[in-house]
């Protein structure tokens, strides 16, 4: 027996060196160019992330640019045209991976660690690296919506009601409004938009002003955040009147991925930060620290609320496989929400 089991560890020891000697030697490439500039939301979360990335990879500055998925498209595109590119990632949500691979503005790269992430949010052409779910639902001012108002399904929200009190993200362009709406459509039919076009619903730019509003008292509900909304996070964990609920009918699960950028400065650098963020190492910091659902299927959320693998998901679109389709969808919220 005792030879069996060292012959074992022996074969899996064997098994794991041609693994680390890539790791190492990516390592090496990494720290020759000594730097590694990601554009994409992250807000206070780049902070611990980074952190914990140079304790393991010393000799690597990492510059996080903080600015929305348009904003970030939008520069990508401008350095890509005047060649002079900044840029070495780009973290997003689909709509905006979708535009800049449809435009030739990204290289594929596959990272090895997602062989340990859910299927559903690998991509088939090898250019995201899924490291985040968010999750969308309904989010409520406890005080202004009371336990026996709370909705209990999407469809609720067409209850007059709740007519001004919804508040959501411009659904025009990138953007959770973006998405929910397009999933509500599928499974409840245009009529219900068109339904909730008429529930005076407040428009904004950015979730977290709204979900500051929301504990100011300013709207009761909001349909466009996500769990680990910055704002919401920090009202949730001092006790202010915020609930985040799973409709009956499902969430929403948008992947958050990284990609590396056409004519990336530091092409090394941006794997390797790649790698390490969907590594079992990485992925417990994002779901302890920052209370974010993991990419990786044996990495556990820190809450039931993050947890997808007991939550039923909206039927939803691959916008970055069907780019052509963001710029009709995009023209169908304006026609509704828009133009009276």
């Amino acid at each position: 027996m005792k030879m069996v089991l060292s012959l074992t560890t022996f074969f899996v020891a064997c098994a794991f060196l041609p693994a680390l000697a890539s790791a190492q030697s990516l390592y090496e490439a990494a720290k020759k160019e000594g730097k590694v500039v990601i554009y994409g939301q992250g807000g206070d979360e780049w902070t611990p992330i980074i952190k914990a990335f140079n304790q393991r990879y010393p000799g690597i500055q990492v510059e996080a640019q903080d600015m929305r998925g348009r904003e970030a498209r939008e520069k990508i595109i401008a350095e890509q045209g005047a060649g002079q590119v900044v840029a070495d990632l780009v973290t997003s949500g689909e709509q905006t991976m979708a535009e800049l691979r449809e435009g030739g503005f990204l290289l594929p790269y596959k990272s090895p660690e997602l062989r340990f992430v859910y299927k559903e949010f690998l991509d088939p052409l090898g250019f995201r690296n899924a490291y985040r779910i968010n999750i969308y639902g309904i989010t409520i001012n406890t005080r202004l919506v009371p336990p026996s108002d709370e909705p209990k399904s999407w469809k609720d929200l067409v209850n007059p009601k709740y007519r001004g009190k919804i508040a959501s993200q411009d659904p025009r362009g990138s953007g959770g409004a973006f998405g929910i709406l397009a999933c509500l459509s599928k499974i409840h039919g245009m009529e219900f938009i068109r339904q909730l076009a008429k529930q005076n619903i407040f428009f904004g730019s950015n979730n977290s002003q709204l979900v500051v509003g929301l504990v100011r008292g300013e709207h009761g509900l909001i349909i466009s955040s996500n769990w680990t909304d910055t704002a919401f996070q920090k009202a949730f964990k001092r006790g202010g009147p915020v609930k985040f609920i799973k409709p009956e009918e499902g969430i929403r699960a948008v992947q958050i991925s990284f990609s590396v950028v056409k004519n990336a400065p530091h092409p090394n650098a941006a794997k390797l930060f790649i790698d390490w963020n969907l590594s079992e190492e990485g992925q417990k910091l994002l779901t302890q620290e920052l209370e974010y659902t993991p990419a990786r299927k044996d990495v556990a959320a820190k809450s039931p609320e993050a947890d997808i693998r007991s939550s039923k998901i909206l039927p939803d679109t691959d916008w970055t496989m069907h780019p052509e389709l963001i710029p009709v969808t995009t023209k169908q919220w304006e026609e509704i929400f828009f133009k009276k």
